[in-house]
């Protein structure tokens, strides 16, 4: 299930209670406050084993995470334990961590659901908004080489766009 708007603060998606679509709703508002409260509702109306109740937790754990709280990118974390393989909680774990500063836990979830899913809008969206940095093209010389900046440059030119 992709994102048709990239920047949606969590994954648009069929078959959602209302708790959880008002909780959208305002986290696209940005009011997170009450979208952790919708979230917190919409996982409390179903239980474990419920399709949703990744993505429901994954939500909350976003909303955690953008009003400061540390413990959303466990929620985040136990969401995507539950289900590896849905792409969307990639980019709700990827966000949380760049809100929270983990830059480098940003990057390693982006890159797993990349994996997942390369064309992924959210997630490249996310990327580009970050910023990417190739690996250099010679590693035993360092980034600021000469060298390696000169060759970075070449191969940044003749990327297919």
């Amino acid at each position: 299930m992709e994102n048709s708007d990239p920047w949606s603060p969590v994954p648009s998606a069929g078959t959602h209670g209302e708790d959880y679509q008002r909780g959208r709703h305002f986290a696209a508002s940005g009011n997170w406050r009450a979208a952790l409260d919708c979230f917190s509702r919409a996982l409390q109306q179903v239980d474990a084993f419920h399709e949703n109740h990744p993505l429901y937790l994954s939500a909350k754990g976003l909303a955690r995470a953008m009003l400061g709280q540390r413990s959303g990118l466990n929620l985040c974390r136990q969401a995507l334990t539950d289900a590896p393989e849905q792409v969307d909680l990639y980019e709700n774990l990827a966000r949380a961590c760049v809100e929270l500063e983990q830059r480098k836990k940003a990057v390693d979830a982006l890159a797993k659901g990349l994996r997942l899913a390369p064309s992924h809008n959210g997630l490249r969206t996310l990327q580009q908004h970050m910023g990417y940095r190739h690996r250099p093209i010679i590693p035993g010389l360092g980034r600021e080489n000469p060298i390696n900046r000169f060759l970075g440059r070449l191969r940044y030119r003749h990327q297919p766009v």
